[in-house]
């Protein structure tokens, strides 16, 4: 199974040098697409960077909430598998700790788009099915209740094939809180008020899944 995933995986990032060397070969003839391109993502990079240097307020407010509702709960950066394609690095990782549910907590960036809005929850196996639900409704409950949070959109819980959401061992999902290249979902998402009732959000759907499964 995880050799037919990894070949899976290779094939993605083939298709992604191919897209990239035709992005390139765009650039070449029509140079004010680059432009374009990077004045429209240049809040992604600088966000994506931040995130990626350890600003984990989300992930620490989270945790924090959850144990203070007597979860134990680990963290994969503890592992140091922050880089972006050890993907099989954090599931083993996960795997090792037989965890109940295993979450992956996410900001979303559209390159193409200052004005997308939404949190949506991707799942994979069967059994994750209703915590994806449980989370998604519990934050976007919440959401609806914030400053800027009255054009807040539920994009729902969806099927996905990320490599975080494919483990068979237990639940697992893949939260997607918001646009941070969307200036107002930024503010909403950046805000330390939010960030706290973000994280109660999300431990109350995970406290729905684990009552509905009694």
């Amino acid at each position: 199974y995880y050799a037919i995933m990894r070949e899976y995986e290779q094939r993605q990032l083939r298709n992604h040098d191919i897209q990239t060397a035709r992005y390139e070969e765009v650039y070449r003839k029509l140079p004010e697409f680059r432009s374009l391109d990077e004045s429209i993502s240049i809040l992604s990079v600088q966000y994506g960077k931040k995130l990626l240097n350890g600003d984990s307020h989300a992930l620490d407010a989270l945790k924090e909430e959850l144990e203070s509702r007597g979860a134990e709960v680990y963290l994969l950066p503890s592992y140091h598998t922050q880089d972006l394609y050890s993907l099989y690095a954090r599931v083993d990782a996960a795997i090792d700790w037989e965890p109940m549910v295993y979450v992956s907590v996410h900001h979303n960036s559209s390159a193409t788009s200052t004005t997308a809005r939404g949190i949506e929850v991707y799942y994979n196996n069967p059994w994750s099915v209703d915590l994806a639900k449980n989370v998604c409704n519990s934050i976007f409950s919440a959401y609806q209740q914030m400053e800027y949070g009255s054009g807040a959109v539920n994009r729902g819980h969806k099927f996905s094939e990320y490599a975080v959401t494919r483990v068979k061992q237990f639940s697992a999902i893949l939260i997607e809180y918001g646009f941070i290249t969307t200036p107002q979902e930024n503010s909403i998402l950046t805000n330390t008020n939010n960030i706290q009732r973000f994280a109660e959000a999300t431990a109350d759907g995970l406290e729905e899944y684990f009552a509905s499964a009694d």
